[in-house]
């Protein structure tokens, strides 16, 4: 009987508890499905973005284990770039133990995972606080934690996102922060570990969520069950209480990465938008595409930036929580028309997106589009309120035991099916990213060198024990010229000044011994940065060089790297987590009146606050099953019904004089509120990119000709691009050098609304501005260097030139045309002929002649005839630009006359990808006009764009003549390029 009896009550406990918590426990392991296909491959790095922070973890991680110091200066970067002060680095936040026990691959999986759970553990918390259950409550923190928003950011790396994670417990601690001030504390001090996360976009983006909420409560929002109005005061309060407590939790990153910014400030121009189409789509639309073909204004190519799929089926729930309990989620609803608002992006001046764009710290942020993580947020509350709201009307409705299952069954199904289907969508994308295999470290790790590296596969040349000088850095210190590839990372100025010897190294610390006949400068192979400094003399930059100034005599010098801010940022993040923690211990105390101070005991006050309504479940858990109480009266601490109190009961009749000024004039306003943001953005919105770029290409393509570059300011991607493909374009970032990169005229597309002025200005001041028209808000520019018309480009004569082959035994062999092309074909393989090209030589597209030297020693001769000598006027006239669309016409200027004496500038260099393949040696250039020499040059190997500035003698044979030889060609992708303003007379 015993027995028996134990049995009935443990299946009556597993009941109980699976009523009670049963959708809870499925919501979380709906989150562990949802990331569990990643751990399938634990020891697989991600490629991607994911490379870039498995790259800042494994700087971290070796600096902390094979070094034994804290992750302060990450040398593998750039030539020396912050690590305690990346904006983007995790390295001070808890999560970053994982990354150390487990490695950049295995840790990034678990702490990944852990944040979904806590997104879902959040949401759950807030719904629950917000009186919702049962199914609703599963469903809104599935479709939270499980949406696309996160399993598309994370798929592609966006490791800076996790912390949206923490949105949901934000929202509900600064909700009971606006009734008791230590919960807001509480909310802070998780925006701070968003801080320390390196949250870029969470931290901001949070803070104008928060202020939104404060503003509500302030007006009177009464979103949690039970609780009366909070009183006016309060939630300003909570949100200053939030603000501090952020701001002392996080200092830790927060004060490096303020100062690291303050002294490189990041200047990002934001264009970016889409239309309501596309809005839509990024909602419902089943695309698992890298990319996408849905043009609309201008985008990134990567669909994941916008894709945010819920499905039709919670788009219809939300519609009905809209129609059917309108009071109830009004104010949710106006918070998601903003946030839609935002995700359109910059529509034109006075739009949601172009406001905030201009204010401090927003201004260095951009994709707009990741504003739709609180529209997710907000359609999983309105999906769950209208699966609560049902299910509470069936139970209401539906008698008898077969009824009553159908109520509760009808409910689960459709949570069951929507959360289903879009965790399932979402998580595909993320398994797929883990396929990189771990690169194996050197054992045991040697002190770095500079190597070129690449921006893509830092994490490889790390574990090689390579700095990479080609990286990927949203916000780096300014990269040093003198900091390259070469034979030493350390060395005197002047070079025979003494020696220097490497005693022992560390990222953060370099111990050296000097012996310096004279006084000299120590340099180190390394960008300078505040934090460094010397034990002997003075650490200081030279071209942002890191330079000692170092006596004469022998010296062991010491240079250590400390970030600026850390250690007090330390201090503050500590300090501030005891008070939160003292704050809760010391008000439970007080509540329970054991509070005493230095023995006087203190009694909590026996009234006042608001007492937790007594039918409002601890912490929002979830009622057991069963038929719908009605709702207990609230009363305030007198006894006395609570007036502030709404409840269903106090609503006027319908259509009354009361009901038209409480009822229908409030939520007319929320509803115009909440539709007009989006729609008035939309109206006022400029003319369509997609249009104006169409008017852009039509005027500048017919007229663009060979010699000619685009360039726009801002950059332009995407759907923006495709008008202009096939016409030359130099990246953005290039600094607009036309006689250093051969070209013969620029067409410069300025955006008014988003260009660089400053950029623009330096363009300008250095060009010769032939024509300009405007269209909408974008300027197009027709320049040319000074003194173009009396200036010759040596990729403008390929046509006339002639080449031959000089073997070092045998007879010279003549070049041969290809078809009676321009390409002079001088071997057998493709690359063995002389053509015009246009190659990416340091960095920048230039335009030139390929020349690669024959194997054997051969010299390759090629001859100019005439380049030397006057320049024929260019034949034709100018066609004019078409009129803009005001009617008015396009302004031109005349060419300046040639101020600048005659000159001749030979320009030379490997293309980037030979200079970064150690195959081949050195190459020779002979130059002659004639039978006259002129120079001769090698050509190491080495990246960049060599400039040599030539004298002609006078009465010199007009005909240049290049000569190009290699005892060991390899891989030397040789261009030269030359210009030559032409001599009077000659």
């Amino acid at each position: 009987m015993d027995t028996d009896r134990g049995g009935a009550s443990g299946s009556t406990i597993v009941r109980d508890m699976l009523a009670r918590r049963g959708w809870e426990a499925l919501a979380l392991l709906a989150v562990v499905i949802f990331f569990l296909p990643a751990f399938l491959h634990w020891s697989a790095w991600g490629w991607g973005d994911w490379g870039y922070f498995h790259f800042l973890d494994a700087v971290a991680r070796r600096t902390v284990f094979d070094f034994g110091e804290l992750p302060e200066w990450n040398p593998y970067q750039c030539g020396g770039n912050v690590l305690a002060a990346n904006t983007q680095a995790h390295v001070w936040s808890p999560w970053f133990v994982f990354p150390l026990i487990f490695g950049p691959a295995g840790g990034a999986k678990v702490a990944m995972a852990l944040h979904g759970l806590i997104g879902a553990a959040g949401m759950l918390l807030l719904l629950g606080a917000m009186g919702i259950r049962g199914a609703g409550r599963f469903l809104g923190a599935t479709l939270f934690a499980c949406s696309a928003f996160f399993g598309q950011q994370i798929s592609g790396g966006h490791v800076w996102a996790w912390p949206f994670f923490y949105v949901p417990f934000v929202v509900h601690f600064l909700l009971r922060g606006c009734y008791e001030l230590r919960w807001a504390a509480l909310a802070g001090a998780v925006m701070g570990l968003m801080a320390l996360e390196g949250g870029v976009y969470p931290v901001p983006y949070t803070g104008l969520l928060a202020a939104a909420v404060c503003l509500a409560m302030t007006l009177g929002w009464t979103p949690l069950e039970g609780r009366p109005p909070a009183r006016r005061w309060m939630p300003g309060a909570a949100l200053l209480v939030c603000v501090v407590a952020m701001a002392l939790i996080g200092a830790a990153k927060l004060l490096p990465s303020l100062a690291h910014m303050a002294a490189n400030p990041r200047t990002v121009t934001d264009y970016d938008r889409i239309g309501p189409g596309t809005l839509l789509d990024t909602f419902v639309w089943r695309n698992r595409e890298w990319g996408w073909d849905r043009d609309s204004h201008f985008h990134y190519r990567w669909w994941g930036e916008y894709s945010c799929y819920v499905g039709w089926a919670t788009l219809a729930l939300a519609a009905g929580a809209v129609v059917l309990r309108f009071r109830r989620v009004r104010v949710p609803l106006v918070l998601l028309g903003i946030a839609l608002a935002l995700t359109l992006g910059h529509l034109g001046p006075g739009t949601p997106w172009d406001v905030l764009h201009r204010l401090p710290v927003f201004e260095n942020l951009r994709v707009p589009s990741r504003f739709s993580v609180f529209s997710v947020l907000v359609l999983a509350f309105l999906a769950a309120v209208a699966v609560s709201e049902g299910e509470k009307w069936l139970r209401e409705r539906l008698r008898g035991s077969r009824a009553a299952w159908l109520g509760a069954a009808l409910p689960a199904v459709v949570a069951l099916g929507i959360a289903a289907d879009t965790a399932v969508f979402n998580a595909a994308p993320i398994p797929a990213k883990f396929n990189e295999p771990a690169p194996a470290p050197d054992e045991p790790p040697a002190p770095m060198v500079q190597s070129r590296g690449s921006y893509k596969r830092m994490y490889d040349h790390l574990a090689r024990n390579r700095g990479s000088l080609a990286c990927q850095e949203i916000n780096p210190i300014p990269r040093s010229p003198r900091v390259r590839v070469q034979d030493a990372e350390y060395g005197l100025l002047p070079a025979g000044a003494g020696t220097v010897r490497l005693i022992d190294w560390s990222p953060n610390e370099i111990n050296l011994e000097v012996a310096a006949a004279e006084p000299a400068r120590l340099w180190v192979n390394q960008n300078y940065h505040a934090g460094w400094s010397s034990s002997v003399g003075r650490a200081e930059p030279l071209e942002n060089q890191l330079t000692v100034l170092v006596p004469a005599g022998e010296h062991r010098v010491r240079l250590v790297y400390r970030a600026p801010g850390l250690r007090a940022g330390l201090g503050l993040t500590g300090l501030g987590a005891a008070l939160i923690g003292a704050w809760f211990v010391l008000d439970r105390r007080w509540r329970r009146g054991t509070f005493s101070v230095f023995g006087f005991r203190f009694s909590a006050p026996e009234s006042g606050g608001c007492p937790p309504d007594p039918n409002r479940t601890l912490q929002g858990a979830a009622e057991p099953a069963g038929p719908a109480r009605p709702r207990a009266e609230a009363r305030g601490s007198d006894g006395q019904a609570d007036s502030r109190v709404t409840t269903h009961d106090s609503r006027p009749a319908a259509f009354s004089r009361r009901w038209w000024l409480k009822v229908f004039a409030p939520n007319a306003a929320f509803a115009v509120l909440a539709l007009g943001v989006p729609a008035v953005s939309l109206l006022v919105a400029e003319t369509s990119d997609a249009e104006l770029v169409d008017d852009v290409a039509g005027a500048i393509r017919p007229r663009f000709r060979d010699g000619d570059v685009l360039q726009f300011n801002p950059s332009w991607a995407g759907a923006g691009q495709r008008p202009f493909a096939g016409l030359a374009q130099d990246g953005p970032d290039a600094r607009a050098e036309l006689d250093d990169g051969g070209w013969r005229r620029m067409w410069y597309v300025y955006c008014r609304r988003d260009g660089i002025e400053r950029k623009l200005r330096d363009v300008l001041e250095r060009t010769a501005l032939v024509e300009r028209f405007e269209l909408g808000h974008y300027t197009v520019y027709l320049l040319e260097p000074p003194g173009a018309a009396d200036t010759e480009y040596l990729p403008d004569r390929i046509g006339e030139a002639r080449a031959r082959v000089i073997p070092r035994e045998g007879t010279a062999r003549a070049c041969e045309r290809r078809g009676g092309g321009p390409p002079l074909v001088c071997g057998p393989q493709p690359y063995q002929e002389v053509r015009a090209s246009t190659e990416k030589i340091g960095g920048q597209l230039r335009r030139c002649v390929w020349i690669h030297p024959l194997p054997d020693g051969a010299e390759t001769e090629v001859t100019f005839p005439g380049f030397l000598g006057p320049i024929p006027p260019e034949p034709g006239t100018v066609t004019p630009l078409p009129a803009a669309p005001d009617g008015s016409s396009p302004s031109a200027s005349p060419r300046p006359p040639t101020a600048s004496p005659p000159s001749f500038t030979f320009r030379y260099g490997l293309t980037d990808g030979a200079a970064a393949v150690k195959n081949g040696g050195p190459v020779s250039l002979r130059l002659s006009a004639g039978a006259v020499p002129l120079a001769s040059i090698e050509v190491p190997n080495e990246q960049g764009w060599q400039d040599l500035d030539v004298e002609v003698p006078a009465g010199a044979p007009a005909d240049l003549v290049i000569r190009v030889s290699s005892a060991n060609p390899g891989a030397r992708h040789l261009c030269v390029g030359a210009s030559f303003v032409r001599v009077a007379g000659r």
